[in-house]
């Protein structure tokens, strides 16, 4: 639509890091310089990019928590939400993080992949406090932590568990 309209350029967002390639191509082929930000892709027919580092995003969120609870002290538990498997963007946040957990007393039980939508972080998040009510942190987007703050309040669990959110 942008390219129909005349645009000079093409700036994409985009969330799967391999799924626009055929139309970055295509955009590309015109003539159309095409920007990729934030994110991350992998077309070789990209003009320019700017992105962020999501594998230190999750690092410094893991190394916060690691800080917090070192090796040594009281292991606590930590729900742990990247967002979509397979998007490239939560594979490096994903691997950051449990590389700045590793060998501290953060135990991140079974990573639950899903959507970034509200609705699905927040069954992600109802089923983990339910079958872990021993969880001490809800980690993971921005996204998550919106959906989770309101479920914490329902329950009452406000300063037994706490949320950390990387975006």
């Amino acid at each position: 639509d942008c390219v129909a309209g005349g645009a000079d350029a093409v700036v994409i967002g985009a969330i799967s890091y391999d799924g626009l390639n055929n139309l970055v191509a295509e955009v590309a082929s015109a003539g159309i310089p095409v920007i990729d930000v934030v994110n991350g892709m992998s077309s070789p027919d990209l003009s320019a990019k700017s992105l962020v580092s999501f594998s230190i995003m999750g690092y410094e969120t893991g190394t916060y928590l690691a800080n917090k609870h070192p090796a040594g002290s009281e292991t606590v538990k930590v729900g742990w939400f990247p967002g979509p498997a397979g998007a490239g963007w939560v594979e490096a946040a994903h691997s950051g993080f449990m590389d700045a957990v590793k060998g501290s007393a953060v135990e991140v039980i079974e990573p639950r992949f899903g959507d970034t939508g509200k609705e699905t972080q927040l069954k992600l998040v109802e089923d983990v406090i339910q079958a872990n009510p021993d969880v001490r942190y809800i980690a993971g987007t921005a996204v998550t932590a919106e959906a989770a703050q309101g479920l914490i309040r329902e329950r009452g669990l406000q300063g037994k568990v706490d949320l950390l959110a990387f975006y």
